[in-house]
């Protein structure tokens, strides 16, 4: 079952100063049968997505950006694209390449979402409360 949200770990490391914008930070995506949630400490290739135009691990996000709106803190990114893909994914792990694959945020989906030898995006929401 895929739980939306910041994970535990995640909470801690920012608290702690672990992760920096200059870090690595990586999107991957994950089937229907996952397991992410809060509990989540770093990324997994269990049931990871496979198909025509993804590979193991996600890929690299760019465009990092922070900062605060309505009261709550946010980091966000560049929309990321698959290009000629097949696959489906019920949702992500965003997670922290350059400090031992740290999980960060699950994201739900809400459904299934495919592509067939099309472009499959992930865009991130217009941050606020």
């Amino acid at each position: 079952m895929i739980e939306a949200g910041m994970v535990n770990r995640a909470k801690l490391d920012f608290l702690q100063g672990v992760h920096a914008p200059t870090d690595r930070y990586r999107i991957a995506l994950y089937t229907d049968r996952a397991d992410l949630n809060a509990g989540t400490s770093k990324y997994t290739g269990a049931e990871e997505v496979r198909g025509q135009g993804y590979s193991a691990g996600g890929a690299l996000l760019k465009g990092y950006k922070a900062g605060v709106a309505d009261d709550v803190a946010y980091i966000t990114f560049d929309p990321i694209d698959w290009q000629n893909s097949s696959i489906a994914a019920q949702g992500a792990l965003i997670y922290n390449s350059s400090k031992g694959d740290a999980a960060i945020v699950v994201v739900d989906f809400g459904e299934l979402k495919k592509s067939s030898v099309g472009l499959f995006r992930v865009e991130f929401p217009t941050p606020s409360s």
